[in-house]
This record gives C-alpha cells, structure tokens and sequence, in this order.
C-alpha cells in the first residue's frame, strides 16, 4: 500500500510540474504575442503619423511654390502695367507737345491775317473750315475757338459790327441745362465790366460758344488772365463744360498785337493783348 501510494504521490507531482510547465509556457506565449501586437500597433502609428506629416509637408510645399509663383505673376503684370502707362503717358505728352505748337501757330495766324489786315482775311466760315480740316493736328482737342478783347468803350461798336449781344457765362455754370435744352439766345447779356472776351470764332464742334463772353466764367476768367500776363499756354482744372455738361479742361494762349520780348513784363504783355485762342479737351 505504501508503494502505491508513493507512485500516485509521484504522479501528482509530475502532473502538477507538467501543469506549471505548460502554464508558463502559455504565459510566455501570452507575453510574446502581447509584445508583437504592441509593437505592431507602435509601428502602425508610427507610419501613420509619418504619413500624416509627409501630407502636410507637401501641402505647405505646394501653397509655397503657388504662392511664388502667383507673387512673379503679379510682378510681370505690374511691370507690364507700368510699362504701358508710361507708353501712354509719352504719347499723351507728345500729343499734348503737338497740340500745344499747333495753337501756338493758331494764335500767330489770327494775330496776322485778323487784327494784322483791314479788312480782317478770317471770318466765322473760314475758321471753322480750317479748324476742322486741321483737326487732326490736334489730338488731343474737342475744339477751338478765338476771343476777342474788347474794352467796354469799344462795346456798343462791337455789338453792332457782329449783330449779336455779348453773353455772360457764369449764369450757365450755377445752373447748369441739358445739352438738348441749351440755347445760346437764352442767355442772359454780359454785365458792365471794364473789358470782354466773347468768342467770335469757333470750330463747328463748339460753335455754341459764339458771343459767350469768356471772362465772365470763373474757371475761364482765371485762364485768361494768367495766359496773357505770362505769354504761356494755361491749363484750366477740370470742370464740367457748357452745353455738353461734361467734365473737361480748356488751354488757353493769349494773342498779341506785337511781337514781345521774352522777358516783357506783364503789363506791357496785357497792353498788347487782342485776344484769345482757348482749346477744349472733354474726357472720356
């Protein structure tokens, strides 16, 4: 009996080792199998945030090379723009240098064959035929037209020679009318003053003006005034024009009676004024 039961007792030993040693080797299984899956997940969010920053660094690359090249464009248009600005700002100048000798040489053909003859060589047709065959000498130019000085001893005679009263224009400036409504017989007479400057010619274009007296226009009276005490083509500010109600400017060159000095003075310059020759420029 003693030797059976030491066998049994030897048995549940070997069983009991055998449980344990296969229990230990699932637990290193467990353990092992526990590392690979945890270093797999590891190296999934490894790849993952890699990945992630792999996106998003080509993103950043590709706004960046877009940004540059959308900064080179904007540059070439700028450049580009410039360019052809100063393209136009030279042919605007060299118009406006044309423009500018061929009422220069105006305002010498009426000095010589208007006051320079008795009788006067131009009268309304012939200026608004020559204006307007030569209008292509002046770009720049919507029309023009010549004003005449006369003092108020000289009025009543001039009045009468032309057939027409002087008009005042300043009445049309503080209430401006509609080109269709404008009618030159409308307007009221020119007030007394020590002298006038109506227009008694004019292209077809502006032919409106005829009798307007130009010095009694804020705008113009400023124009004249400056033109024939410094021998000089003056330039208005813009401002809206008679009849058409457009904004536009008017240059303006004072006619003498005489050839003057360079260095005359500005009495001796409005002394000898008879007139004067304004362009008008109407803008787009």
């Amino acid at each position: 009996m003693s030797t059976k039961s030491g066998l049994f007792s030897d048995g549940g030993k070997i069983w009991v080792k055998l449980w344990e040693h296969i229990s230990q080797c699932f637990c290193k299984i467990h353990h092992h199998y526990s590392l690979y899956i945890g270093s797999r997940k590891v190296r999934k969010n490894w790849w993952r945030k890699l990945l992630v920053a792999w996106i998003v660094s080509w993103i950043l690359i590709s706004f960046g090379i877009l940004w540059c090249m959308s900064s080179q464009a904007v540059e070439k248009r700028k450049e580009a723009l410039a360019s052809m600005c100063d393209e136009r700002a030279r042919m605007l100048q060299d118009q406006f240098n044309v423009s500018m000798n061929h009422i220069q040489a105006m305002s010498v053909l009426i000095a010589t064959f208007h006051h320079g003859k008795n009788p006067s060589a131009i009268d309304q047709i012939t200026f608004a035929s020559y204006t307007e065959r030569t209008a292509f000498d002046r770009p720049l130019t919507s029309g023009v037209a010549y004003a005449a000085r006369v003092l108020h001893s000289e009025r009543e005679q001039f009045e009468i020679q032309q057939g027409w009263t002087i008009k005042r224009m300043d009445s049309v400036e503080q209430t401006p009318v509609h080109e269709d409504e404008y009618d030159p017989a409308d307007l009221e007479p020119s007030p007394v003053q020590d002298e006038y400057a109506p227009v008694i010619f004019a292209q077809d274009t502006v032919a409106h003006i005829i009798s307007i007296d130009v010095l009694s226009g804020k705008e113009d009276c400023e124009n004249v005034l400056r033109a024939r005490e410094s021998g000089k083509g003056v330039l208005t500010a813009p401002f809206r024009l008679l009849k058409t109600n457009r904004l536009g400017v008017i240059l303006t060159f004072a006619v003498y009676k005489r050839d003057l000095p360079p260095y005359a003075t500005s009495s001796a310059r409005i002394e000898a004024t008879v007139g004067y020759v304004t362009y008008s420029h109407i803008f787009l």
